[in-house]
């Protein structure tokens, strides 16, 4: 009989096999790419793990102690201004439904409000730099989506009496969405696959409080005080110099996640310490694998990613050599020595704070004069070479000097300034473009855990455009709709002060910026489409509406429309043939490009100056001639101003007669 997929067996056997190759993840003497780990996290960390003397930052090595190891970070601090450049935009995002309508709108409002209080209360602007930097260091950053049921508020307590008579209060909560960044060494998944979406599963090692678990699994409650604490079974730092916790209340917990497919439909979701301490076993809800990663140079053929920090470290071990050298040249002759020949009759009193260095000189009666030992010269080669090392550490990092703030010699203007900047950063789309795909798709998992979890009514505030804040009363149900979270990442040359400066000054000039407050907003770093958010919601409903005559819907015109751009905007739909032989949509569209028509000559041209302009005409008001009226119960544009009621006025006026094709039957169309 086949055996069946080991994924399918009891969840005890799951752990015991994934526990066999606990161990073996981590066995740094056979794989070189665990072993790149360990390098770089002593080499990136250098000046904390190796620090072996709490009054000086230097340290002594040799047989008798004779060099001094002087460790300067140049590629961590490389590394650290990459990081910078590809976080420093703060983090929005924009959801996305597969269909439309009011419901669809408020679902979209709903999320772009869920992910705006993750970002602040999961503080990712923090966590994607902490991502990054993994990439940079590891070759591979994550993220982790956990929908936790002991988080958010709590809303049941019951006491809880265990057999010797204790009682404990164990409180129930409606739960909450965590967004964690676990490193290389606690993610557990197939090397051997390339495509991180092709995985099957991932195992993710966490750490939790021991009592938390008890609490929350009282009938294995012997089980989990007899787990080991983190740290005892599995020494993963020891190797690069750093402690572990030692705390008996931290245990490892490992989640095992096997995303839906044929064999197994709903897919498996397995939490475990070992194979008595099972903590859950059941369909995984998530529908995905809810582990992210940031893998900006994969290795051809293998799972792992190609770390950044790989390609500085030769140099700057050389580089730390060649400072260590002239560092112990300085410090074992800094004080000047004198040659003093014997007879001189010269004393250390007589010349304070030197060293003297006696000699008797051949064929000199009476001695000598003293004179200076000159110990103190490095060779210049050995400075040259360190300014060889910098300079190709720069060029490796593809870091120009604009980006540190020194900009080359002769460049002052803020275009060039900035478009130097951009130069540096298109050479890292790689991590930046890895890192945006990355927390979109966290973003998406996060509504979507939302959106299956969530079954208790909670409150969502939400900030509208002017600071104001109010409520909405939801459930996970209300965001089923999106499907998709876009990320929001404005030009290159706005995340630098020249770039925003030297745009302003333009955008000035051609008269785009009309008031000193968008001049100032521009400069602090606002999206430029602030500058034309009026125009871009016309195009918005200009398209929307098209969308709806394809659907066969009917669309209002109203008076305050942007008559002419409507008209040109709608008739393009027209200059499809296939659209032209459905002679409902043809219809539905003439008839709406005859309304615009007949509002654009009853509408007052001073109100369709106002809505274009927001400002009041020069002059005020001039005296209008009785405006027309319009038949079948519809105001005049007079009712508009106020003497009667705005509806019928802006609703437009009554659908016209059309042809057998059509076309409207009035004059002008």
């Amino acid at each position: 009989m086949r055996r069946p997929y080991w994924f399918t067996e009891d969840a005890k056997q799951i752990a015991d096999k994934m526990s066999m190759h606990h161990g073996e993840w981590l066995r740094y003497g056979s794989n070189p790419v665990v072993q790149a780990w360990m390098r770089n996290s002593v080499a990136y960390y250098s000046n904390i793990l190796e620090a072996n003397d709490w009054q000086s930052s230097l340290a002594y090595v040799g047989e008798l102690g004779e060099l001094v190891k002087m460790a300067v970070p140049q590629a961590r601090s490389l590394i650290r201004q990459i990081v910078t450049l590809v976080t420093k935009q703060r983090l929005s995002f924009t959801a996305i439904a597969e269909a439309s309508g009011t419901d669809i709108m408020r679902a979209v409002k709903l999320a772009n409000a869920l992910n705006e209080k993750l970002v602040v209360e999961q503080r990712l602007d923090l966590k994607q730099e902490v991502a990054a930097e993994q990439a940079c260091v590891y070759g591979m950053g994550f993220f982790k989506v956990s929908w936790r049921t002991d988080r958010g508020t709590p809303y049941i307590s019951d006491s809880v009496t265990y057999d010797d008579g204790r009682q404990m209060d164990v409180a129930t909560y409606d739960g909450d969405v965590e967004i964690t960044t676990p490193s290389v060494y606690d993610v557990y998944f197939d090397t051997r696959v390339q495509d991180w979406d092709a995985l099957s599963w991932v195992e993710v090692r966490t750490i939790k409080n021991r009592w938390d678990l008890i609490a929350q699994h009282p009938e294995i409650e012997e089980e989990i005080a007899s787990l080991p604490r983190v740290g005892m079974r599995e020494k993963i730092y020891d190797n690069a110099g750093m402690s572990l916790v030692e705390d008996d209340d931290m245990i490892y917990v490992y989640e095992v996640y096997h995303k839906p497919c044929p064999a197994i439909p709903s897919g498996r979701m397995v939490m475990y310490s070992d194979s008595r301490t099972i903590y859950f076993d059941g369909p995984n809800k998530y529908g995905c694998i809810p582990v992210v990663p940031i893998k900006p140079e994969p290795i051809h053929m293998m799972g792992y990613g190609y770390p950044v920090l790989s390609n500085l470290l030769p140099c700057q071990e050389m580089f730390d050599h060649s400072l260590s050298a002239i560092a112990t040249n300085q410090s074992a002759t800094a004080v000047q020595q004198v040659l003093t020949p014997r007879g001189s009759d010269i004393s250390v009193q007589d010349i304070g704070g030197l060293n003297f260095v006696y000699y008797t000189p051949q064929n000199v009666e009476g001695g000598g004069k003293p004179e200076p030992m000159q110990l103190t010269q490095s060779p210049p080669e050995t400075f040259k070479f360190a300014e060889v090392l910098k300079g190709h550490m720069l060029e490796i990092s593809n870091l120009n000097s604009a980006v540190r703030g020194a900009p080359p010699p002769g460049v002052t203007s803020g275009t060039a300034i900035a478009t130097l900047t951009v130069n540096s950063l298109e050479f890292l789309s790689s991590l930046s473009k890895s890192l945006d795909i990355a927390l979109e798709q966290v973003m998406l998992i996060s509504c979507k855990a939302h959106a299956q979890f969530s079954t208790t009514e909670r409150t969502l505030a939400v900030t509208a455009k002017n600071n104001m804040a109010y409520s909405y009363k939801f459930s996970g149900k209300d965001i089923e709709p999106i499907k998709k979270v876009k990320i929001n990442r404005s030009s290159p040359l706005m995340g630098t002060i020249a770039g925003r400066s030297d745009i302003a000054e333009k955008l000035l000039q051609t008269g785009l910026i009309k008031t000193p407050q968008q001049y100032f907003r521009i400069i602090e770093g606002a999206p430029t489409e602030e500058l034309y958010k009026v125009e871009l919601s016309e195009t918005d409903l200009q398209t929307s509406e098209n969308e709806a005559f394809l659907r066969g819907e009917d669309v209002l015109a109203l008076a305050t429309d942007d008559h002419p751009a409507h008209i040109q905007f709608h008739n393009s739909l027209l200059n499809d043939p296939e659209i032209r032989r459905n002679g409902e949509i043809v219809a539905k569209v003439l008839e709406h490009i005859q309304e615009h028509y007949q509002l654009a000559q009853q509408t007052d041209p001073i109100l369709q100056g106002m809505v274009r302009t927001g400002k009041m005409p020069e002059g005020g008001f001039a005296p209008q001639p009785p405006p027309p009226v319009v038949e079948d119960g519809g105001a005049s544009v007079g009712a508009v101003m106020g003497e009667e009621t705005l509806e019928p006025a802006l609703s437009g006026p009554a659908p016209v007669a059309a042809d057998q094709l059509g076309r409207p039957v009035s004059r002008g169309i």
